[in-house]
């Protein structure tokens, strides 16, 4: 795939964001206190009460002991000073049943209202069928970094949050050069294609 392929893939994401942001993300760096923010994002809601489609197969249940139990090592969490390490601390105190995926997305919100973001991108699920489209097999490889991708994702605003959010979202467009597909997904072009990390 040519770079102004990946141009216009990470252009149409940046326009999809703009107008149907992550309210998850939101919700949780708008908390009043530490408590609060890892408990909303730990059970994976938005303000709206509704739950995020990344968690929608784990049963409440799970979600709410997970963030209890998160809770109670707030200030554990809160002194972490980079995303590698709140991920880190999120990963000790994780229940039972909850994934690779679960993990991540709860200390990318906590980092959120801890003005703390991935400094690379960590290949889990779905981020890494798309990571592997670009760069061939990852064998053993649990993150890549920035710069590894082709020159259109060196963008200065494109940070590796939202690069991972691009890979895994794009997963399945990455080995597709047919002109057709990116308008469809635009906003009030068509039903939008769903899309699973």
């Amino acid at each position: 795939m040519t770079d102004k392929r990946f141009e216009e893939i990470i252009h149409h994401y940046k326009t999809d964001i703009a107008l149907n942001p992550d309210t998850w993300i939101s919700h949780c760096a708008a908390q009043n206190s530490i408590e609060e923010a890892i408990f909303v994002a730990a059970t994976a809601r938005n303000h709206e009460g509704k739950k995020n489609p990344h968690q929608y197969r784990l049963k409440p249940i799970l979600l709410e002991k997970f963030a209890v139990h998160l809770t109670d090592h707030a200030s554990d969490l809160e002194q972490a000073t980079s995303f590698e390490e709140l991920l880190e601390k999120v990963t000790r105190y994780k229940t039972s049943g909850i994934g690779t995926l679960a993990l991540y997305d709860t200390a990318e919100r906590i980092g959120a209202y801890l003005d703390i973001f991935p400094n690379k991108i960590y290949l889990h699920a779905g981020v890494k069928v798309g990571a592997e489209k670009i760069l061939g097999k990852l064998p053993n490889r649990k993150f890549i970094y920035k710069e590894e991708l082709p020159e259109a994702f060196q963008q200065t605003d494109l940070h590796c949050n939202a690069i991972e959010d691009i890979l895994c979202r794009y997963k399945d467009r990455f080995d597709d050069d047919s002109e057709s597909f990116l308008p469809q997904f635009f906003p009030n072009a068509g039903p939008r294609k769903k899309h699973s990390c």
